[in-house]
């Protein structure tokens, strides 16, 4: 919340290793990340106290942001229509993931980013159901912003750039190859306002501020030298989880050592508050068998209609599987290289793919295939509000009284 809340004062980052600032056990403030959406949200939150300030503070504000976001991405994923894929499959994997939920309740950055890749998706996805080549400049620009948008989310939503920009330039080669007219001059106008338009939105976090700061590695790496707990500093590190890479650790033994999978696969559906409260283990169980069931329904319709599905979506179909496995392995390894922290959130950028995996095709499946599904998706939804519920009772006592009463009626 301390990088909101600077950034509603200032609009631009201070000098690295400043004084003032709240800084974590790694030696690290937040202010440094280049993530606009600080500078958003500071800036929003700014004006919103003008008028109201919460008695909670203005903690509160950031929250109910990232919750009217969470009602903007549902409503455009309901209610926006494309040809070859419903987005309403991706809304459902949100709305049945408690992690989801609980994410957009709270103020952090991860929300802004995930909605950003759900729109620039959404967007491109848009775009590929007409010709590719006759597209206007201003179509160009609007994935620029998008694009950069991501660039200066949270670092591993890059992830989230592989399948839309991969689909785009797809559909494009083959419109070529099939005879489409692009001038060349117009394509490579096209590609450069789309490149400078990313550069204007992600540039002054992520190119001028670094380059005003001289070395900007060399200084980062000062910083958390000077600014972390002992137990953290680079140069030594002896917390058990941090750096393991450099004690000799390697995946298989970290796999072997820690719960990665199975803490990465909870958390993913649901671990609160820091890691520190997990559902009732029977709600994994059942969330997992519900979901494997999903999975299984969508690659029965695949297989037996993949001749007949559109181009688009089998394209999208073999994207959405590298992009879920370059995800893990970008997760692994910052678990070995970095800081073993399995959590599921670190795979948010893949979860368009995932929708895709799970609910991509229930458009097209058979009536009986259809009402298997139809009563997962309800099961699954239940046991997604009594883990909220449940979860939120024990994170906070004083709700536990208004649960019941919602349990009873």
């Amino acid at each position: 919340m301390e990088a909101f809340s600077y950034f509603g004062d200032n609009l631009w980052p201070p000098d690295l290793n400043a004084d003032g600032l709240y800084y974590t056990v790694y030696g690290w403030s937040r202010v440094y990340s280049g993530e606009i959406v600080y500078n958003i949200y500071g800036l929003i939150g700014k004006v919103i106290t003008l008028f109201w300030k919460p008695v909670d503070g203005i903690y509160l504000i950031y929250r109910y942001l990232n919750v009217c976001l969470f009602l903007i991405t549902l409503i455009v994923l309901f209610f926006v229509r494309c040809r070859w894929l419903d987005p309403a499959s991706i809304g459902l994997t949100f709305i049945l993931l408690p992690q989801v939920h609980y994410l957009y309740a709270y103020a952090s950055c991860d929300p802004w980013s995930l909605s950003m890749s759900v729109f620039l998706f959404l967007y491109i996805a848009k775009l590929v159901d007409a010709p590719i080549c006759s597209l206007t400049l201003d179509k160009y620009m609007v994935i620029g912003i998008f694009t950069g948008l991501i660039i200066v989310s949270k670092p591993y939503y890059l992830c989230s750039l592989f399948i839309p920009l991969s689909l785009f330039s797809i559909r494009l080669v083959e419109e070529i190859k099939c005879g489409s007219v692009l001038p060349v001059k117009k394509l490579i106008i096209n590609l450069t306002v789309t490149a400078l338009t990313m550069i204007i939105v992600a540039g002054p976090l992520r190119l001028i501020y670094p380059a005003t700061q001289g070395d900007f590695v060399a200084g980062i790496k000062h910083m958390m030298e000077s600014r972390a707990a002992d137990e953290y500093k680079p140069s030594h590190p002896t917390f058990e989880g941090y750096l393991l890479a450099s004690k000799g650790e390697t995946y298989h033994s970290m796999l072997k050592k820690f719960p990665w999978i199975s803490l990465t696969l909870k958390s993913f559906y649901g671990i609160f508050g820091h890691m520190q409260f997990h559902n009732p283990p029977w709600i994994y169980w059942s969330a997992g068998i519900g979901f494997s069931i999903l999975l299984c329904l969508t690659i029965k319709t695949a297989i037996s209609n993949w001749s007949r599905l559109d181009g688009t979506w089998r394209y999208c179909f073999i994207l959405a599987l590298i992009s879920l496995g370059a995800n893990i392995f970008i997760s692994l390894y910052m678990s070995l290289h970095f800081d073993y922290q399995p959590q599921g959130r670190y795979l948010f950028p893949s979860l368009i793919a995932v929708s895709i995996l799970l609910n991509g095709l229930f458009n097209l499946e058979k009536r009986a295939v259809a009402y298997i599904r139809i009563i997962c998706i309800i099961l699954l939804y239940v046991i997604c509000l009594y883990s909220l519920l449940y979860v939120a009772g024990n994170i906070n006592p004083r709700l536990l009284p208004r649960i019941e009463v919602m349990l009873k009626s």
